[in-house]
């Protein structure tokens, strides 16, 4: 379900139905704000602005936090940690100064409601991280190389990238109206290539990473800390992957840096043939590019 059918604003007592109401072309009227934002989201002059402010509920009225005072004492902040698998203190690098790196969407459709709790949570992390008076440098990218993207292409006769572009633009209109803030900085894969080249090359000079046919893999036998972050067991995972008879990696569990493209897939050139990066690469070299 897109979030573009979903109330997200705040809602009228009565509910609003030009249909039901024999009134189709009657949207200019109709007070739900939620109807009003899609009919104006086909003017290309249009761009919404909101008033809110940092810590601001999403009504505009009440305080989710409230504000830090001139001189107060900051208590730590304590999050989770996957890792450890407990609440540890946050001790940024720079003392006033986090770094916060989400994870964007992959635009190849419109947002859904999985999409909103996701960047819903992670609004709330920074405005509470602000709220305590730290300044938060918030990075999230978007993934727009993808064999999705490329489907939804040739299936209407587009460019890839010109598909992505357009749903970038839906995935934060729909953003804006859950006043999730916008990041500071906006990432995309394919604005990155040539650092994912880099990257991939320092990997095969580091022999943690083999070349077979244009395709380049992550040995992950070359890294003692593979699947700790998440607790895995190594035996375990293998089990679960599913073999391929046509794979050319040396292990299910290794993954692909680069690889030749698919039809009507972007690709650029690089040392082991005309491809796309792969997608596990992406995130790591875009957060260090900006966040280091």
């Amino acid at each position: 379900m897109s979030l573009r059918y979903l109330s997200l604003s705040e809602r009228t007592s009565t509910p609003c139905n030009p249909r039901r109401a024999g009134k189709r072309d009657n949207r200019a009227k109709c007070k739900n704000p939620q109807i009003e934002h899609r009919a104006r989201r086909n003017d290309p002059g249009h761009r919404p602005v909101h008033s809110y402010r940092v810590g601001q509920s999403l009504n505009g009225h009440a305080w989710l936090f409230d504000p830090p005072s001139p001189g107060c004492v900051r208590l730590p902040q304590r999050i989770y940690n996957t890792r450890s698998q407990k609440a540890d203190t946050l001790s940024p690098q720079d003392a006033n100064r986090v770094r916060m790196y989400v994870c964007g969407p992959t635009v190849y459709d419109l947002p859904h409601v999985g999409h909103a709790r996701s960047y819903v949570f992670f609004d709330v992390v920074r405005r509470h991280l602000t709220s305590k008076g730290l300044e938060v440098l918030f990075q999230q990218n978007f993934s727009d190389i993808d064999e999705k993207i490329t489907a939804k292409a040739l299936s209407e006769g587009r460019d890839p990238m010109r598909v992505a572009e357009d749903y970038i633009g839906e995935f934060l209109a729909d953003m804006d109206l859950l006043r999730v803030e916008r990041a500071t900085i906006y990432s995309r894969s394919s604005e990155h290539v040539g650092e994912i080249i880099a990257t991939t090359r320092a990997l095969l000079d580091a022999k943690a990473a083999y070349e077979v046919d244009g395709f380049v893999y992550f040995d992950h036998a070359k890294t003692k800390v593979f699947g700790t972050l998440t607790h895995q067991d190594i035996k375990s995972m293998i089990a679960r992957e599913a073999t391929d008879p046509a794979s050319r990696k040396r292990s299910l569990l290794d993954f692909a840096l680069w690889q030749p493209p698919k039809a009507g897939d972007p690709a650029w050139d690089s040392p082991w043939g005309r491809g796309k990066p792969g997608w596990h690469l992406e995130c790591f070299v875009m957060s260090r590019e900006h966040l280091g």
